[in-house]
């Protein structure tokens, strides 16, 4: 084995498949004396659709445990404003994370039925998700505004009013370039910045 120590980030969008495939090599090097320094942010776990699995970061605790894992959940958040983190505190609350299922399954579509363990699982991968912010990062800005209009046209109308209204009221308080606009798909990118 040529490599003794390995480190990964962005562990939460590693698939099954991947960490089978360099788990021996860990395995060996563990065995040996090397180390595996693995990182990875549960919340922002974005690929799943080509196989990502945000479990594997507790799985390895529990396959690795004879090796002495040591986890060390980092608690502050040295990047983002308080706004943000606070947002994204209440957001992956175990409560928001419960009631949001709660709506989504009374809803009358094709949301899978999950039941009282499912949905404990879920708020489990989120568990140690809150986040403290840097005293001196208290000048962000948070504001959701769901639109749920079930005409597409209608929609894009209001969006696009209500992007030319909020861009106009942002601009007075920060630079145009201090602003995201967050979209769900390319088609969306398009509507927004033409």
């Amino acid at each position: 084995t040529q490599f003794r120590h390995f480190l990964i980030d962005e562990f939460q969008d590693t698939s099954v498949l991947q960490w089978q495939n360099v788990f021996p090599m860990v395995e060996e090097a563990l065995a040996t004396g090397g180390s595996l320094f693995y990182v990875g942010d549960k919340k922002q776990a974005i690929f799943r659709w080509r196989g990502g699995e945000v479990t594997l970061m507790e799985y390895l605790k529990r396959q690795l445990a004879a090796f002495n894992v040591k986890p060390q959940p980092l608690t502050s958040n040295f990047r983002s404003q308080k706004e943000i983190v606070e947002f994204n505190n209440a957001v992956f609350s175990p409560d928001n994370i419960r009631g949001m299922l709660g709506r989504a399954g009374k809803l009358k579509s094709s949301f899978v039925d999950l039941g009282e363990s499912d949905i404990d699982e879920i708020c489990d991968i989120f568990s140690h998700s809150h986040q403290m912010y840097k005293e001196k990062y208290s000048r962000g800005y948070v504001e959701v505004n769901p639109v749920d209009i079930a005409d597409n046209e209608t929609a894009r109308d209001y969006v696009r009013n209500e992007l030319y209204r909020r861009i106009a009221g942002l601009t007075t308080r920060f630079r145009p370039e201090d602003i995201a606009i967050l979209c769900r798909s390319n088609d969306e990118v398009e509507r927004v910045t033409s």
